[in-house]
């Protein structure tokens, strides 16, 4: 082994990505996440508002400050609202896990920032003050 080389493999090649705390959520995050987050996995708590046609809105949830954002939920195997049926009513607080930006743009966000979301992660029962990044 050169000394270039590690014993111990690389975030990456793991299963699942570890996290590492990120940037506070506040009026600064999405231009943060523009800047540094894509495609790098992500964890973070939302809000997440549903109706007779699914979400209706979303947030990025923290202390004194909701960040409207959109979801891609184009990855998840089982439709968002399933996943929360049951265990939380509208509005619902979860923590979420996904990559920055659009899976597939089809113009549906309108302009908003988007989470594409890969996990559910569960019911948060109170806002973080900060997002989780891959290490």
């Amino acid at each position: 082994m050169s000394n270039t080389e590690s014993a111990e493999p690389s975030p990456s090649e793991l299963p699942f990505p570890l996290f590492e705390p990120g940037p506070p959520i506040d009026g600064n995050l999405i231009h943060w996440l523009d800047e540094n987050a894509s495609d790098r996995p992500l964890q973070m708590p939302g809000e997440v508002h549903g109706g007779l046609r699914g979400i209706d809105a979303a947030y990025i949830i923290g202390p004194g400050i909701k960040i409207p954002i959109s979801l891609d939920t184009t990855a998840l195997s089982v439709g968002l609202p399933l996943l929360l049926a049951g265990e939380c009513e509208y509005p619902c607080q979860v923590w979420l896990q996904g990559t920055w930006g659009a899976l597939l743009d089809l113009g549906a966000h309108a302009g908003r920032p988007v989470l594409a979301v890969r996990k559910y992660l569960g019911v948060s029962d109170a806002a973080s003050s900060r997002i989780y990044i891959s290490m």
